[in-house]
């Protein structure tokens, strides 16, 4: 929770102030992510037609592992459950492993 103090630094600034050793097999600081995204989503109203929001499917893993969280909500707002996608690098991860996960 530290690390909220120090949001407003710039991504790149870190980059260049840790000075990590390059690999073009791998990110220089991380290789795993975690996203959670619990904004509440805008209503999408067109006229005369239902409309859903779809997860897009992620063809490519950015980084080894990767879990991506978002909160689902009931239509009146209430609390209905969290969905989520894991993405991993086929190279280093085995389907089943990935699975146990």
């Amino acid at each position: 929770l530290n690390a909220y103090a120090h949001q407003d630094v710039p991504f790149e600034g870190l980059v260049e102030a840790l000075n990590p050793t390059r690999s073009l097999a791998h990110h220089p600081l991380f290789q795993v992510t975690l996203a959670l995204n619990n904004t509440p989503r805008a209503a999408l109203e067109f006229a005369g037609a239902e409309a859903s929001v779809q997860p897009a499917a992620a063809h490519a893993a950015r980084t080894d592992l990767a879990l991506s969280l978002a909160e689902r909500r009931g239509d009146d707002g209430s609390p209905d459950g969290i969905v989520g996608s894991l993405t991993y690098r086929t190279d280093l991860f085995e389907q089943d492993t990935v699975t146990a996960l």
